[in-house]
């Protein structure tokens, strides 16, 4: 059986059209689909653990700076949503600041963006380097810039991987301008840490700010949702839609591509990575 993917309850509240159709097409391909109690918003990749490369559960502090303003602050959802659930006795907790959203980890390699300096600056750069491989079990950490434009600083609306020497991200070349110079410099990163294997997907975003201030989503197919050899793509009624589909299935030759309209979630800021979360516990040992 594929390991359990979870979502904040929320999201059946908020978003049902999305939440309906993740949940008939991961229960279509035998994977169980739970929900996170308690939850302040759909966004449960951020504020549960991150999983280490050992597949053990890190929790770091969820202290976003976007959501530190007085009238956002009661969105912010406490690690004792879980305290009830299977995985809590396998967490451990780090007194670093990190979003889930904000770390990427394939084998012994991960990517984050300069934020994670930022909002933890009392700390030495290099020390933090060492701090996070450590509690990660990582060999190698790749810093990338922050996205211009993306006010949270995360990694997996960027870039995510495919083997821990392979990657896909976002076609900035295509927009021209800021964004194809911000996309040379990802390379660049990536390029340096050893990862000369990226693959393009389609880029789409249209600039505008949707719920609550948030930049939107659409067009962000990178954020992807992978569960074992299924991978549920994000689609937004855009001509780039086909195109995303079409990559997917190229790059991923092995695995199932599930199309998941997601139009209205992305108007507030985020996809399908964004509101799924995996037991890594179970996908290690089950």
């Amino acid at each position: 059986m594929s390991a359990t993917i979870y979502h904040a309850d929320r999201l059946s509240l908020d978003y049902p059209a999305e939440f309906h159709a993740i949940q008939s097409v991961l229960g279509g391909h035998g994977i169980p689909y739970l929900p996170i109690p308690g939850t302040r918003d759909v966004w449960c990749r951020d504020y549960l653990p991150v999983p280490a490369a050992t597949g053990d559960l890190v929790q770091f502090v969820y202290w976003p700076r976007y959501l530190r303003a007085k009238e956002f602050a009661h969105q912010i959802t406490t690690p004792g949503c879980y305290r009830d659930l299977p995985f809590v006795g396998s967490v451990r907790e780090s007194v670093i600041i990190l979003d889930g959203g904000a770390v990427e980890i394939c084998g012994k390699t991960g990517i984050v963006t300069e934020r994670v300096f930022e909002d933890n600056y009392w700390y030495d750069r290099e020390e933090l380097t060492q701090k996070l491989k450590a509690t990660l079990a990582l060999n190698t950490l790749i810093v990338i810039p922050v996205e211009p434009g993306d006010v949270t600083g995360h990694v997996d609306g960027v870039v995510r991987f495919i083997t821990d020497q392979s990657v896909i991200m976002n076609d900035y070349a295509k927009l021209g301008g800021r964004s194809a110079a911000y996309g040379r410099e990802v390379l660049r990163a990536l390029r340096a840490q050893g990862i000369v294997d990226c693959h393009l997907l389609p880029y789409a975003p249209n600039n505008r700010r949707g719920r609550e201030g948030m930049p939107e989503a659409s067009g962000c197919y990178i954020n992807f949702l992978k569960a074992g050899e299924l991978i549920l793509l994000p689609q937004f009624g855009l001509q780039a839609d086909r195109q995303a589909l079409d990559a997917c299935r190229d790059i991923f030759a092995g695995c199932v591509i599930e199309p998941v309209d997601c139009r209205e979630l992305a108007k507030a800021g985020g996809v399908l990575n964004c509101v799924s979360w995996t037991n890594t516990k179970e996908a290690h040992h089950g």
